[in-house]
């Protein structure tokens, strides 16, 4: 009986450190899916930090404008869009208030543009029909979207004036989230160098 005791004991402690390691394991395994998953989304949406390269275009209306890069220490807010697409046109009130906000600022300069996926006679209807008076271009190259990861549309950037993302957004962008993200964004200002010595570097956050 005691040894049937002990095999018993033994037994139920063997399923014990079994289930245990299942549960450890599914933990595990759940989160390294989850670091995957956020890690994708880094390399495919944007996010505040990175940088995006500087490209100069002309806007529908023929004038020559720099994506990337603004003087003044000022900011671009950019807004990647298609003509076609239904979650762009829910973000278009929020993008009037957001241009027609930033052309009445006194905080610091505010450029607002758009970025079309669409051919110049498409962008121009749209931009007609929906009433758009803010500066309108197009990538000059397809790979410039990708670099600014705005395969997925609509995407809401806001740059500083060396084209450091502050803030990045990939889906409809309504005036809450204009309130409370892009308007924050619009206003940081990362840290300035510090002087060491002779020498000037440049710390990070």
């Amino acid at each position: 009986m005691a040894l049937g005791r002990v095999r018993t004991v033994v037994l139920v402690g063997v399923l014990l450190v079994a289930l245990g390691l299942d549960v450890a394991l599914g933990i595990e395994t759940r989160s390294l899916r989850a670091a995957y998953q956020d890690l994708g989304n880094r390399v495919r949406e944007p996010h505040a930090g990175i940088f995006v390269p500087t490209f100069r275009t002309a806007t529908l209306r023929g004038d020559s404008l720099t994506v990337g890069a603004l003087a003044r220490s000022g900011r671009q807010v950019v807004f990647v869009f298609t003509t076609t697409c239904p979650y762009c046109r829910a973000s278009l009130p929020a993008w009037r208030q957001l241009a027609y906000d930033a052309d009445t600022s006194r905080v610091m300069h505010v450029q607002v543009l758009g970025i079309s996926w669409d051919s110049v006679e498409q962008t121009r209807r749209y931009a007609a029909e929906q009433g758009l008076t803010f500066p309108i271009v197009r990538f000059p190259e397809r790979k410039l979207g990708v670099l600014y990861r705005a395969r997925a549309v609509p995407v809401t950037l806001v740059l500083d004036s060396m084209g450091r993302v502050l803030f990045g957004h990939v889906g409809v962008l309504t005036d809450t989230l204009a309130r409370d993200s892009v308007w924050p964004a619009i206003r940081f200002r990362p840290p300035a160098a510090k002087t060491v010595g002779k020498d000037s570097v440049a710390r990070g956050p």
